[in-house]
C-alpha cells in the first residue's frame, strides 16, 4: 500500500521539525565589565558615602582594634538598610571585615553607620561600589581569611569567569606596598597600639585559573579578601538548523 503524505501531515512535521531545530540556544563568553565607582575612606563609625550612577553593590571594609574584652562590628548599614557580612577574621585585638549591600541605589548619598556592642580602641574604614554587571542574587564568590606576618602574596581561584577582589589587611607595624593592586586606602597609621590599615581591590577575568597579588611591608596580623563575581552572561539565539538548511515556513 502507497502513502501519500497530506497537508496536515507535512505542516505538523514541519513544526516539530522547527520546535526541535528551530533555535539553538549558545552560552556567550564572559567579558570582564565590572567597574569600579566612587571609594570613600574615613575614621569614624558614621560616614558619607555618595555611590556612582552604576553602582549594583556597595562594599565596606573595616579595620579596627578592639579594645580587650570587646568585639568587632555586629552590624553595618547603608541609608538605613542593614549591609551582609561577606568575610571577616579576627587576629587577636585585630578585627579585619568586609560587609556589602546590593542595589544600594545609583548617585545616593547616605550615611554608613558602623555599630559596636563595645567600642573599639581605633577604626578605619572605607567603602566602595562596583556595577557594570554583578551578579547580585549570589555576590560573593571565593573568599580568605588569614592572620599573616610578613609580605603577604596570594593566589586564588575565582568563583565566576570575570569579577574583582577586595582585599583589607591590618597590621602591627611598617608600611604597605601593593605589588599587584588598585589601592583605595593605603599606609594609614591608626596610632592606637601603632597598627596600619590597607585595603584595596583586583579585578580579573581568571576563570578556572588563579589570581594573585600581594602587599610587601608588614600585613599581619589579619588579612581578608573577598571576591565580587559579575553575572554569568546570558545565552545567546541563533538561527537554528532549519534556517541554515534553507529551510523557510
Amino acid at each position: 500500500m502507497k502513502i501519500r503524505p497530506t497537508l496536515h501531515g507535512i505542516l505538523a512535521g514541519i513544526t516539530a521539525f522547527s520546535m526541535v531545530f528551530g533555535v539553538l540556544v549558545f552560552p556567550q563568553s564572559a567579558e570582564a565589565s565590572l567597574t569600579i565607582g566612587n571609594s570613600t575612606t574615613s575614621g569614624a563609625t558614621t560616614f558619607s558615602v555618595t555611590t556612582a550612577s552604576t553602582a549594583e553593590i556597595l562594599v565596606v571594609g573595616v579595620s579596627a582594634r578592639r579594645a580587650a574584652g570587646g568585639t568587632c562590628p555586629s552590624g553595618v548599614t547603608f541609608n538605613g538598610s542593614s549591609m551582609t557580612s561577606s568575610a571577616g577574621g579576627v587576629a587577636g585585638q585585630y578585627c579585619s571585615q568586609f560587609w556589602y549591600l546590593t542595589s544600594p541605589g545609583v548617585s545616593t548619598t547616605a550615611n554608613v553607620v558602623v555599630s559596636y556592642s563595645t567600642s573599639p580602641d581605633t577604626d578605619e574604614y572605607w567603602a566602595m561600589d562596583i556595577g557594570g554587571g554583578v551578579d547580585t542574587d549570589s555576590p560573593i564568590g571565593t573568599t580568605y581569611n588569614n592572620a599573616v606576618t610578613g609580605a603577604e602574596s596570594r593566589s586564588l581561584t575565582p568563583a565566576a569567569s570575570s569579577g574583582v577582589f577586595v582585599s583589607n589587611i591590618i597590621g602591627t607595624s611598617g608600611t604597605f606596598t601593593a605589588s599587584s593592586v588598585t589601592a583605595v586606602r593605603t599606609n594609614t597609621d591608626l596610632a592606637v597600639g601603632v597598627f596600619f590599615t590597607a585595603g584595596g581591590y583586583v579585578a580579573h577575568t581568571g576563570g578556572s585559573t588563579t589570581v594573585s597579588w600581594s602587599w610587601t611591608g608588614d600585613p599581619g596580623p589579619q588579612h581578608t579578601i573577598a571576591e565580587i563575581k559579575e553575572a554569568a552572561a546570558a545565552p545567546t539565539s541563533n538561527p537554528g538548523a532549519a534556517a541554515m538548511m534553507g529551510i523557510t515556513f
